[in-house]
């Protein structure tokens, strides 16, 4: 799902997803945003061994389809 810059700016509620690769520059895009008008959560999901990113990915995009 694509969107122009008037549509993001006209939901009425906005989320953005920033992933990719260590060293992309996630980080630094998130401190360009001010502290007090985003949620910044970020992790790395195990169970015992087995990594759960497939998952946590499938379903963030599934949500950013909503």
């Amino acid at each position: 799902m694509r969107m122009s810059l008037g549509e993001f700016l006209d939901c009425p509620s906005k989320r953005i997803t920033l992933l990719g690769m260590s060293g992309v520059g996630k980080t630094t895009v998130a401190n360009w945003l001010p502290r007090d008008t985003w949620f910044h959560y970020s992790g790395d999901y195990r169970i015992g061994t087995k990594y759960l990113e497939e998952p946590i990915l499938d379903n963030i995009k599934r949500q950013a389809m909503d």
